[in-house]
């Protein structure tokens, strides 16, 4: 007989994966989490990068060693160049959004409007012939768009640069090393988001594959097949691998069918 379904069961969403060392096969449950586990998540990921951006207080600490010895075989002029261009990176979102309002973009929704027909369509029809032309004008007009955003960032990050070149020495070094820890913490997020992660995604699962498909009703897919978030770290790579696509695959499937914005070139 089926178990009895709870509430908590109802829309959940994953896939069985067996992993296999050639020693024998391992049967795992990957499960879509919900919202308060992915807090859990974030929670871990934000504790991680406060970590490590914290390390550039401590003059001893390994971390704050390491990324001294990151900057250490850069010239005066590459930490300036490192500086603008992060500089680029946090103010861009800002200029495209400003060009983005003026009257030529805004009017009609010119802009979106151009956008929505290239993630329509319009760009696959330009890559299978640049010379349709209607996905020529369509790439001609988001073009001048992001080259008038680079004009503009081009003006306001030579001011930038200027402000950067006159720096002391030492204050470029501690600005230089304050990015560069802020980068590390960023990186440390990621790392860790990824492994708690899988390690709320991960259950255990005993279920038998049948000519229907699978049968559960003797999984509890509530039950975590790596019991502490300690215990990821110690997979190799060949397991972590196919269970990180697992996750992947879950996340593409939930937002298939969406329409996201679409440039058709990079504005660096």
């Amino acid at each position: 007989m089926p178990k009895t379904r709870s509430l908590a069961d109802l829309f959940v969403r994953g896939t069985e994966l067996t992993i296999d060392d050639g020693k024998g096969p391992r049967q795992v449950w990957v499960q879509k989490l919900n919202p308060i586990e992915r807090g859990v998540i974030i929670r871990k990921a934000d504790a991680a990068r406060a970590r490590t951006i914290a390390g550039q207080h401590d003059e001893t600490s390994e971390t704050y060693m390491s990324a001294l010895g990151d900057l250490a075989p850069y010239e005066r002029e590459e930490k300036v160049d490192m500086l603008v261009q992060a500089e680029r990176r946090r103010i861009l979102p800002m200029v495209e959004e400003e060009w983005a309002t003026k009257d030529e973009w805004l009017n009609e929704d010119y802009l979106q409007g151009l956008r929505d027909a290239w993630a329509g369509g319009v760009e696959k029809t330009f890559i299978n012939d640049p010379e349709d032309a209607e996905a020529k004008r369509v790439e001609r007009e988001l073009q001048r768009y992001l080259d008038q955003v680079n004009a503009e960032l081009d003006v306001r990050l030579a001011d930038h640069r200027l402000s950067l070149e006159t720096l002391p020495e030492d204050e470029l070094d501690k600005t230089v090393l304050r990015l560069t820890m802020k980068m590390r913490g960023e990186m440390s997020w990621i790392e860790e988001y990824r492994r708690a992660e899988l390690w709320q995604s991960v259950r255990t699962c005993v279920g038998t594959k049948t000519d229907d498909g699978w049968n559960h009703d003797r999984c509890n897919h509530r039950d975590k097949e790596l019991p502490n978030r300690e215990d990821v770290d110690f997979l190799q790579d060949q397991v972590l691998e196919p269970i990180l696509v697992s996750i992947g695959t879950l996340t593409v499937d939930q937002l298939e069918g969406k329409d996201l914005p679409v440039t058709p070139a990079s504005s660096t």
